[in-house]
């Protein structure tokens, strides 16, 4: 069976944009013994963002220790999933981001995220005054339930990202698309790192996706009472 859902989706993606095929495949020829973390999230009805669009990158920076807890806190959890509503838009961000460059394409940094990964990234915060990037585990981050996507731009061909002005999951007011133009006229800011997030801010609120003021790098299709509504919390 595999096999052949292999061959069908070769046949489908012989007139993809290059690069679009390795990945879809990637989604396609993986070991079907799926993570505890990846079964609760299937159960729930989530999707594989491969699956809403195969051109989209995916590099879970908890997954690595290249995060503020500095280990890895996804383990086994390698791929990104996310609720119908989040999935769906992604793959249209990533639509019109090819339609204005074909030579960026999106990269997921988070997608849905256990509650006890919300948890240690909770506990790990060096500083109390820094909470406000961060939802309480108590009440649950919109991460929880797989609304809320952390997303920056790449070269479509090597992944490379592009320069945003500070990396995704900067702790400081840099990071605050409210205080953009305030560090652009500062210098703190280039215009060339403002335009690469104004053209990210533009696909992804096209395509659906709620801003919030103080990242960059964050999108949501629904608010808190909605998720709590349409979505399951991952524990």
């Amino acid at each position: 069976m595999k096999r052949w859902l292999a061959l069908g989706l070769c046949a489908l993606l012989m007139f993809a944009p290059i690069g679009s095929a390795a990945r879809a495949m990637e989604y396609v020829d993986y070991d079907w013994e799926l993570s505890a973390d990846e079964k609760v999230m299937r159960d729930a009805g989530f999707i594989e963002v491969h699956q809403a669009n195969g051109l989209i990158w995916v590099k879970l920076m908890y997954g690595t220790t290249d995060n503020i807890a500095g280990y890895d806190l996804y383990g086994d959890l390698k791929r990104a999933y996310l609720h119908p509503s989040a999935a769906l838009a992604l793959g249209r961000a990533q639509r019109l981001l090819y339609a204005q460059d074909s030579t960026l394409a999106l990269c997921v940094k988070d997608a849905a995220r256990p509650l006890r990964v919300q948890q240690a990234l909770w506990d790990a915060l060096p500083d109390p005054s820094l909470r406000g990037y961060l939802a309480n585990p108590k009440t649950g981050s919109l991460h929880n339930y797989g609304i809320a996507v952390d997303v920056t731009l790449v070269n479509a061909r090597t992944g490379e990202e592009l320069d945003m002005g500070c990396p995704v999951d900067t702790l400081d007011a840099i990071s605050q698309p409210r205080y953009e133009q305030k560090f652009l006229k500062e210098g703190k800011l280039t215009q060339q790192q403002l335009d690469n997030r104004l053209l990210l801010r533009s696909v992804m609120t096209q395509a659906g996706f709620q801003t919030i003021p103080n990242e960059w790098w964050h999108f949501q299709t629904m608010n808190r009472a909605q998720a709590k509504q349409a979505s399951t919390l991952i524990p």
